[in-house]
């Protein structure tokens, strides 16, 4: 018991220093991103990242709220139980992905284009990966590694964007898209592929009807701070444009 308090007060401290770091970096970064978007592009940008935290909602189905009390209920299956719900997770999102495509216009909605759609979409099916690897690390108190994970995706993301918005001038929005979304991915696929191979369990009936148990309930909660956060952002692009919510 000692010990694992002492890991936890260990954890808890360099998490409040990493998370400290972390906002620091968007600070800095913030006055780089206005003088190289326009205000429609960072409308753009943004509506869309609101867009994918509304939508992660729904196809992750919030089985990362089981997570917490599966450490407990499975402690000598929690592998097996993490690469399972991952499963679940990715393969209801890659049935959304494919009944969106199938529905969407060629011209694309809600001012994305088709392709844009397709890559939100495949985006989703992956990257619930990183918050099942954070969170097993979290209450593995192993904050090295979850901290390690934090810095690659918010470094990579800041260089990749403006890399990208440099090198495509006339499509600066897509571009801070890409930049978030790439390294976000590619980290995604690592965590993908390390849970499964740590867990070994696609399946498992006992492990999927647990999650789903404390997961579905837990949508509207879930809905509810995405809408309450980005709902004022929402309701400007669609009455002004992605300008005005830019400002």
């Amino acid at each position: 018991m000692k010990n694992n308090s002492e890991k936890a007060i260990k954890s808890g401290f360099w998490y409040v220093v990493s998370n400290v770091l972390i906002r620091a970096i968007g600070i800095i970064t913030a006055p780089v991103y206005t003088r190289l978007l326009s205000t429609a592009d960072t409308g753009y940008a943004n509506n869309f990242n609101n867009d994918v935290a509304m939508i992660t909602v729904v196809t992750c189905l919030c089985l990362i709220y089981s997570v917490g009390r599966a450490k407990i209920d499975f402690s000598e299956e929690f592998d097996k139980y993490m690469s399972s719900i991952q499963t679940l997770s990715s393969t209801f999102g890659l049935i959304v992905l494919i009944i969106v495509m199938i529905f969407t216009p060629a011209g694309g909605m809600n001012g994305y284009s088709r392709i844009l759609i397709f890559l939100m979409f495949a985006y989703l099916v992956i990257y619930p990966s990183i918050d099942y690897m954070q969170y097993k690390y979290r209450f593995e108190y192993r904050y090295k590694e979850n901290i390690r994970i934090s810095v690659i995706i918010t470094v990579t993301t800041v260089l990749l964007s403006i890399g990208l918005i440099l090198l495509m001038p006339s499509a600066k929005g897509t571009a801070k898209i890409l930049g978030t979304v790439l390294p976000s991915a590619a980290v995604g696929l690592w965590c993908y592929f390390n849970l499964l191979k740590s867990g070994r369990t696609l399946y498992n009936k006992k492990y999927w009807r647990y999650a789903l148990r404390i997961g579905i309930p837990m949508i509207p909660h879930g809905l509810a701070m995405i809408v309450l956060a980005s709902i004022d952002t929402q309701m400007i692009k669609s009455m002004c444009g992605f300008s005005d919510a830019g400002l």
